[in-house]
């Protein structure tokens, strides 16, 4: 499956954002790279800060779905100019909007689209008031916007660790533009990072389909899935054939069955075997991805290259309560009771090779023994944010009877 490149350009008026789009999209089309460019900075002075908020919103919405999701989805290179963060910045920065909203109302509008990288040019008020036709003078209003502005990108820029690369915009043109390229010939890397999600799956035809889609629909494109099959009577089979032809023929879904039940440790067993990807997640086949999951862990692991497993937190529903799980790693607390499910821990296949698949003695709790084989040696990187939605199902196997005695022989093991 092919998979763009998303580049967006922002700073403050007058610092070099065009000049650098313009340069690099050259480059790229020398190097023979389809490219897409984009400006959604629109001057919208004469409208009231609420009607920008809207007009705004809605134009990014528009520009998302008919052109920066096709061309990415087609491979392309895709250039930006004001994306979401100048909308941020000018708004919540620099006239002060409720920051928490915007940002809320941004992500419904992009569809939580987000840039692969992110160039922010920076200068101060004294070389934007030389470049801009008019100048500021002694305008202390104009001033002060200017300076929470670009404060603005500074805070977000810290929020975005690792996307977004401030550059002093008082450089020379060339000097610019050769740290542009550097950052995107090491940055396109990020591309190479191939998920394999392995779902094992029993007499769970009436959800699956969610958990699949899920997964169809994630904004980073670079994966496979292995449906691990194991034994299921219910159709199961008849519907993945049926609703899933394509994905099949061309290698996105790899589907099997086993001929007898044998649990899901033996399930997800054999489609480790399977794997192609260097990345390893898991997804059960009543969970459903958030459809920035793989673009979240894809961004950390190309920004933390000594990590070899990530985890996440997840989301959940009980008796009417909306939950948030999972926290900062600790050792001695995981030893203690799991607080990392399976759904959102991805590791470095190495991993597997060095400490081995899951434990088929185990009936229930066999997630949580290899995450702490895993772990022990190998601390986590921990990505602060609900990227997995949690189903409680009846059939789980951790509702299966067999937890007292998985638990035991954990314990034995530490």
């Amino acid at each position: 499956m092919k998979n763009g490149f998303f580049i967006t350009f922002e700073g403050v008026v007058e610092a070099g954002k065009s000049t650098q789009l313009n340069l690099l999209k050259k480059h790229l089309l020398q190097k023979g790279f389809d490219v897409v460019d984009i400006n959604l900075g629109e001057n919208l002075d004469k409208l009231s800060d609420r009607s920008e908020l809207f007009y705004k919103l809605a134009d990014f919405a528009k520009q998302v779905d008919n052109i920066i999701v096709p061309a990415l989805n087609s491979g392309k290179v895709v250039l930006c100019e004001n994306y979401t963060e100048s909308f941020v910045a000018h708004l919540a920065y620099g006239k002060g909007m409720n920051l928490t909203d915007i940002q809320l109302l941004n992500d419904i509008a992009v569809d939580d689209r987000k840039p692969d990288l992110t160039f922010v040019f920076d200068i101060n008020e004294k070389i934007c008031s030389k470049r801009t036709k008019n100048g500021f003078g002694d305008d202390k209003k104009n001033n002060e916007f200017f300076n929470n502005v670009r404060f603005g990108y500074f805070d977000l820029a810290k929020q975005n660790f690792g996307r977004m690369k401030i550059i002093d915009g008082e450089q020379s043109v060339e000097n610019i533009f050769k740290l542009v390229v550097e950052e995107f010939e090491k940055n396109i890397k990020q591309n190479d990072i191939k998920f394999s999600v392995v779902m094992p799956t029993f007499n769970r035809a009436y959800c699956i389909e969610n958990a699949i889609n899920s997964l169809l629909a994630q904004t980073y494109q670079n994966f496979e899935l292995i449906i691990s099959d194991d034994g299921s009577s219910d159709g199961t089979e008849d519907l993945i054939k049926t609703r899933y032809k394509t994905e099949l023929s061309n290698g996105i879904i790899k589907y099997f069955k086993s001929d007898k039940n044998e649990g899901q440790s033996s399930a997800r067993n054999k489609a480790l075997k399977l794997v192609s990807g260097d990345w390893i997640a898991y997804l059960d086949s009543d969970n459903m991805m958030w459809k920035n999951f793989l673009y979240e862990f894809k961004m950390a692991i190309f920004a933390n290259p000594q990590v070899k497993c990530l985890y996440s937190k997840f989301h959940f529903e009980r008796n009417g309560q909306s939950l948030e799980c999972s926290h900062a790693f600790d050792y001695k607390q995981l030893q203690e009771a799991n607080f990392i499910d399976m759904g959102t821990f991805v590791h470095h296949i190495s991993l597997l090779e060095k400490y081995g698949n899951f434990d088929t003695s185990l009936k229930s709790l066999e997630d949580w023994d290899l995450i702490l084989r895993y772990t022990k040696e190998n601390e986590p990187y921990f990505i602060d944010k609900m990227l997995l939605e949690y189903v409680i199902s009846s059939d789980r196997v951790s509702s299966n009877g067999y937890y007292n005695e998985s638990l035991e022989k954990i314990r034995a093991k530490q």
